[in-house]
């Protein structure tokens, strides 16, 4: 991150600390899939899902989340950001409204922009606390390859170290699977940021054609 901007450093430090502060609830992990409609089926599917849409998020203790405020500048303990949008109503009706919208640009065939709509669109409050002051860190729109390989880059570390894979971790290390699950995990969501990457300096040339 550029030496320049040491307030967008810590925010980032900051966000990233707040991100691990809050274990993810279940309609959080399901994201984007239509499961919404399976609340009202009886059985276990129905149960299961019902389970995923009410669990509420879990921040870490409050001793912790109040020691992390004190040692790091911009740190919020009260992770407001996070938990307006952990769950609810609100989250379902934008996430389909977002799975309408991919479906629009796939019927047209703009592939590589239903793909970029969908990055996008991805946590709100991810984006608004983390990635976008990482974005600019790295030069934003001036170097949009740096930029969105860094927020690839950074979110694959983030959910290569997702506490829900810890457990999964322990297990596989006595067998020596844990570091190269470990290690593909975050080249592989490195990787998904190419397209977009792609995408934004074709875009950027573009842009500089028209406005010379």
């Amino acid at each position: 991150m550029g030496s320049g901007n040491p307030a967008g450093r810590r925010q980032v430090l900051a966000a990233t600390l707040e991100y691990f502060s809050l274990l993810p609830t279940g309609i959080f992990i399901s994201e984007y899939f239509p499961l919404e409609r399976w609340q009202g089926v009886r059985g276990p599917a129905g149960r299961l899902v019902r389970l995923l849409y009410r669990t509420r998020p879990v921040p870490l203790p409050w001793p912790w989340r109040r020691l992390l405020a004190r040692l790091v500048p911009g740190y919020d303990p009260y992770l407001r950001a996070w938990l307006r949008e952990a769950g609810g109503e609100e989250m379902v009706r934008r996430h389909r409204q977002v799975r309408l919208k991919i479906l629009s640009l796939l019927r047209q065939r703009r592939f590589l922009e239903a793909y970029v709509y969908f990055w996008s669109t991805r946590r709100s409050a991810t984006s608004r606390r983390l990635l976008l002051p990482l974005y600019i860190c790295l030069g934003g729109k001036d170097r949009p390859v740096l930029s969105t390989m860094g927020i690839f880059t950074w979110s694959g570390l983030l959910h290569a170290l997702w506490q829900p894979l810890w457990p999964v971790y322990l297990f596989l290390w006595p067998a020596g699977f844990t570091l190269p699950l470990f290690f593909t995990i975050w080249l592989v969501y490195t990787l998904l940021g190419v397209p977009v990457a792609w995408y934004r300096y074709r875009q950027q040339k573009l842009r500089a054609l028209h406005n010379p």
